[in-house]
């Protein structure tokens, strides 16, 4: 399943503006506004105000002055360091100078502006932004990389073929056939073994061959046909396929030796089952969930049976997934839809986005899934996975 698209957007900025003139920030705000910059905005006055913000929401961008109320630059920065929330800021100082950039910089600040120069804010806004959404794109492109893998890596292990990562020419991992195939007790026992170990001392020529030819370009697919040998010196015919990928986010290749006797049909029918389910949660997936949802719309029309769709999204996913990191973040996808699977019974339950979830079931009217919402909702905000 896709989880993000290829680029991210910010059509709504989340802004939050820490200052100390309410009429001078709502200036802000609207000129931001008018300029297609900001359409979602939130003032804080003081202390107390920026706290119930940085808890209360996920803000892309905050501006900020030296003071505002009783709260500073630095507390704000410290706040932020302190919850973990990895928002840009940018300083609205007063005393513009090389000192004073300097020590904004040193403090964590995104940029520094003049108070009174408004072009200026304008322009280093666009310049946040643009880095926060390639930041974000870049974020979005690892984590569907990082599913891409668990997906390979679970059919490399349920492949009937033998199958191994190579990198600079050393064995990194293999699944059980490769290693069974080769006689080598463990995977770890091949890490760091060279490909040439696996190849008839007669073929070594025609190897050496293909992987200077790969060195130069290892975008292509290449296959050797070859003498196998295992640990004991046992010779056996062998088709070694060579093919870019990556491992551990690493590029390298991956080496097949195609099985005989593969059934294609039962292959087939194995990715569509894996297509069909989410890697991370085991959950069936957005494309299963739209399936049943065209069925559930034409049940409706036949038979007038009422259903509800409850859509559920994880709150400032990003803010932990920063904190706990990309397998940190599964284990917290992981408890939500083992905890949603205990509490739907018979529901289509799916996970059809990043952090997002589904549930489809009949109910007998709309107070029912109004109440089931609810329930599922107040459950989940009390969850406590212990995660990293």
């Amino acid at each position: 399943m896709s989880r993000h698209p290829m680029s991210y957007a910010l059509d709504n900025l989340r802004l939050l503006i820490a200052h100390d003139s309410q009429d001078e920030a709502e200036q802000l705000m609207n000129m931001l506004r008018n300029a297609g910059r900001a359409t979602r905005a939130q003032l804080a006055l003081g202390e107390d105000d920026l706290l119930r913000a940085l808890k209360g929401g996920a803000w892309e961008l905050m501006l900020c002055r030296p003071s505002f109320g009783d709260g500073s630059f630095e507390s704000a920065m410290a706040h932020l360091k302190r919850l973990g929330k990895a928002v840009p800021v940018i300083l609205l100082e007063n005393t513009f100078s090389a000192e004073t950039v300097k020590a904004a910089l040193l403090q964590g600040a995104s940029g520094v502006v003049p108070n009174d120069d408004r072009d200026m804010l304008t322009l280093m806004v666009d310049r946040v932004v643009e880095n926060l959404r390639l930041r974000k794109e870049l974020q979005h492109s690892e984590i569907a990389r990082h599913d891409a893998e668990k997906r390979l890596s679970l059919l490399m292990d349920q492949s009937r073929d033998a199958i191994a990562y190579v990198l600079d020419g050393m064995h990194i991992h293999a699944n059980d056939n490769y290693v069974e195939l080769f006689g080598y007790e463990s995977a770890d026992d091949l890490a760091g073994v060279p490909i040439m170990d696996m190849v008839s001392a007669a073929d070594h020529d025609k190897l050496k061959k293909l992987l200077r030819s790969r060195a130069q370009d290892e975008s292509q697919t290449q296959e050797l046909e070859c003498k196998g040998v295992n640990t004991e010196g046992n010779e056996f015919d062998a088709s070694f396929t060579f093919s870019p990928s990556t491992y551990d986010g690493e590029a390298c290749t991956q080496i097949v030796i195609r099985a005989g006797g593969v059934d294609e049909n039962e292959m087939q029918e194995r990715l569509h089952e894996m297509s069909q389910k989410d890697q991370v949660t085991g959950l069936f997936a957005r494309k299963w969930f739209m399936d049943q949802l065209d069925d559930a719309v034409a049940e409706a029309a036949r038979e007038g049976q009422l259903a509800t769709v409850l859509y559920l999204r994880l709150d400032d996913f990003e803010q932990h997934q920063s904190s706990v990191g990309i397998d940190g973040a599964d284990d917290i996808l992981r408890a939500v839809a083992n905890w949603l699977g205990g509490q739907v019974g018979d529901a289509k339950l799916a996970r059809v986005d990043g952090e997002d979830f589904a549930v489809l079931l009949p109910v007998a009217d709309t107070d029912e899934a109004e109440e089931l919402a609810e329930r599922l909702r107040a459950g989940i905000e009390g969850l406590m996975p212990e995660v990293a």
